[in-house]
């Protein structure tokens, strides 16, 4: 997981990750408690996580977790925090990574970080879906002719989503 994002000098101030399964329960479709614990102690070892960046759990089951004071202690004793309904995060960044500026043409434009410079680059295409070698896809719009966006994909791996 980390690997790309060392790779493109990525570093997050604030991560989430579902927590559906307790301590005593092992994850499958969903993260149990502690693969939730093995994620954050990844991220802020392998420096993905901002030195004061906060990791939160959400998507909590009723079934095999404890009570929200509970949970939210062994939480805090793992490195990471409990969301719970109604609240409110909110992360500045007064110098974000990747800003687009410009305007789309007609057909398809492909936004995805280019490899080799790391930063943010765009093309026309008239392929959908593939994006040049070992890019990170980012979105995909498709304009019709007289410049309405019909189509914008969200390419992101859910990662960074």
């Amino acid at each position: 997981m980390g690997r790309s994002f060392q790779r493109h000098k990525m570093q997050f101030d604030l991560v989430i990750l579902d927590h559906t399964y307790g301590k005593d329960q092992r994850g499958s479709d969903h993260l149990s408690a502690q693969q939730v614990v093995e994620h954050a102690t990844r991220l802020r070892c392998e420096g993905v996580l901002k030195r004061n960046g906060r990791v939160f759990a959400t998507h909590i089951a009723h079934e095999g977790n404890p009570p929200h004071p509970e949970l939210a202690a062994f939480a805090s004793q793992h490195g990471y925090e409990v969301a719970n309904d109604g609240l409110i995060l909110t992360v500045s960044n007064p110098n974000p990574i990747y800003k687009f500026y410009g305007s789309l043409g007609i057909g398809i434009t492909q936004g995805f970080i280019d490899p080799a410079s790391g930063q943010l680059a765009t093309r026309a295409t008239h392929t959908s879906g593939l994006f040049p070698v070992h890019s990170l896809p980012i979105f995909e719009a498709t304009v019709d002719s007289v410049n309405r966006i019909v189509g914008l994909q969200d390419m992101r791996p859910s990662y960074l989503t």
